[in-house]
């Protein structure tokens, strides 16, 4: 399921009434969803009053209007809270809650209603997906990219609090293990250390009160601790 601008002045180059000043998700599409979506389109114009800009847009329509009767079937979801036309909400809802991998969700205004929320933190909880998010660094909306990043973060949280049983135990023995290495290492150094301490006490002793009396005379003798 694929959910984008169609038209954005911000995005959209000369060409096409933009300015060229953000990327923003786009899909081109053609065949009979292009005329679904023109109608649906047409709807809402029709639904704002903006009724010049729903004649031009259904003379146009009129010319492909054939599509709508061929063999291919289409769907175009609309939404329409006040008239309790929620189809775009349910099937985000079902594709997230149904989703067996992963979801990646790509916004340029991350501020997810109450039903998205619960949906993503749900598949968290039980990690049966692998949640990516890609957001936008730059807005044109002020406070829109903390906004962004508290949300994110919150998600995030989420996560590392419901780590299940098995995977915090995989962690500890994989620490164990690392720790089980760090000690045998520093025993090892320590052996090392005792070792060389004996070696130059014989030495010492063996050298008798003379040397060690010329030893004095010279200089405090330096003595080098291995590192544990």
């Amino acid at each position: 399921m694929t959910t984008a601008n169609f038209l954005n002045v911000y995005t959209d180059g000369p060409l096409n009434g933009g300015t060229g000043r953000f990327q923003d998700l786009h899909v081109q599409l053609r065949g009979p969803a292009a005329a679904e979506l023109g109608f649906a389109f047409l709807h809402s114009l029709q639904a704002a009053k903006a009724d010049s800009l729903a004649d031009k847009a259904l003379k146009e329509l009129q010319q492909v209007s054939s599509f709508r009767l061929s063999a291919v079937i289409s769907a175009v979801l609309e939404s329409d809270v006040p008239k309790r036309r929620r189809c775009i909400q349910e099937v985000l809802r079902q594709a997230i809650q149904t989703s067996l991998y992963s979801v990646h969700l790509g916004t340029a205004y991350f501020l997810p209603p109450g039903f998205l929320k619960r949906a993503l933190l749900q598949q968290i909880k039980k990690r049966q997906i692998d949640l990516q998010l890609l957001l936008s660094g730059d807005s044109d909306v002020w406070c829109d990219v903390p906004a962004t990043t508290y949300l994110a973060h919150k998600l995030l949280l989420a996560r590392e609090r419901s780590h299940p049983l098995r995977d915090w135990l995989l962690l500890r023995t994989r620490a164990a293990t690392l720790e089980q290495q760090q000690q045998q290492q520093q025993q090892q150094q320590e052996f090392a250390g005792a070792e060389e301490g004996k070696s130059a006490t014989a030495a010492e002793a063996a050298t008798g009160a003379g040397a060690g009396a010329a030893a004095a005379a010279e200089g405090p003798i330096s003595v080098f601790n291995p590192p544990c």
